[in-house]
């Protein structure tokens, strides 16, 4: 049993602001996409194939699943496709929890974890990306073509 709800509409919804980006993990697209609505966000059932947006911010939803490589190179993808302040990763449906937790590792290796949220069956991070060491240093870290890959 998971309890998204809270993450999104109490947590997420009021603290999103314009220059966040949101990866949402392959396995909370359905919790996103019903509590997001709920907050009143539109647009997020195209968020696979393009940034939905939300007060200015970017949503989208990850395609990999199971594989910490694809989740962070799309991830950097998406980082280096603009310039955000934050980036917010949301996830529920936790079935392969070793997945998430080597993704989370990573991000905050490279730009150290603001804020981390838990209910049951999900979780939501906060990693702000102006207090990395150099942006391109942490998007090749995340790629793994730097030391330190996975």
């Amino acid at each position: 049993v998971e309890d998204a709800r809270p993450l999104i509409i109490n947590d997420l919804a009021p603290r999103i602001r314009s220059r966040d980006i949101v990866y949402v993990y392959w396995g909370g697209w359905p919790a996103f996409t019903v509590y997001g609505s709920r907050a009143g966000w539109v647009g997020l059932l195209h968020a696979l194939y393009r940034p939905a947006r939300v007060h200015g911010a970017a949503i989208f939803f990850g395609a990999e699943h199971d594989k910490p490589l694809g989740n962070l190179n799309e991830i950097a993808q998406r980082l280096r496709s603009g310039s955000y302040a934050r980036l917010w990763l949301f996830s529920s449906h936790m079935l392969a929890q070793s997945t998430e937790y080597a993704v989370l590792a990573r991000l905050s290796h490279c730009f150290g974890t603001e804020q981390a949220l838990y209910t049951q069956g999900a979780l939501l991070f906060r990693f702000d990306l102006g207090s990395s060491p150099g942006m391109p240093t942490c998007l090749r870290l995340l790629t793994g073509t730097t030391r330190g890959a996975l």
